[in-house]
């Protein structure tokens, strides 16, 4: 999104790279969870929804307006910071800390992420409003996508750690749906 930010608007392009710089090593989290339950990542092939969520972003990004990544963004840090916390507790019982970090990450210490993708969209340019709304919707809709294909292959799994986490008691299953 800062690559794409027109010089007019230096102010978005440097919170645009703030934001990158607060999900630095995220993915190294996530790898390191996986190893702690004794996974490597090239175990679990990409689904097709994740490709869906990535590519209609870059999309967006590039055809409709750069702010969409706040669209995107948006539901995802919101549902983590508000709903995932009663997850974490109980991955955390039932794995050890070393194998949730990226969840308590997003739980806890990223709490400011969602307030501050809503602090910025209240800046938007009225003419994105639109491409931004409809990206949030969106990725609402393919996270949504993305935990029912999880919790389907949940029993398929040698392990039940998808199923352990009870998305469906948690209320989590649809929620970035109504998060927008």
């Amino acid at each position: 999104a800062s690559a794409l930010a027109p010089t007019m608007d230096q102010d978005f392009h440097y919170k645009f790279i703030e934001g990158v710089n607060g999900e630095k090593g995220h993915d190294l989290l996530a790898k390191r969870d996986l190893e702690s339950l004794g996974f490597q990542v090239d175990e679990f092939p990409e689904l097709v929804q994740t490709s869906i969520f990535y590519q209609s972003l870059h999309f967006l990004m590039d055809y409709e307006s750069y702010f969409c990544i706040l669209g995107y963004s948006s539901p995802l840090e919101g549902v983590a910071c508000k709903h995932y916390l009663p997850i974490y507790e109980q991955l955390k019982e039932q794995y050890g800390s070393n194998s949730c970090s990226f969840l308590r990450i997003h739980c806890t210490l990223d709490e400011d992420h969602f307030s501050e993708a809503i602090e910025m969209m209240n800046e938007i340019p009225h003419e994105h409003l639109r491409a931004v709304t409809r990206a949030a919707l969106q990725a609402g809709e393919i996270y949504s996508s993305i935990l029912d294909k999880m919790a389907s292959l949940s029993p398929q799994m040698e392990t039940n750690h998808f199923h352990s986490l009870n998305l469906k008691k948690h209320n989590v299953l649809g929620l970035g749906r109504r998060l927008v």
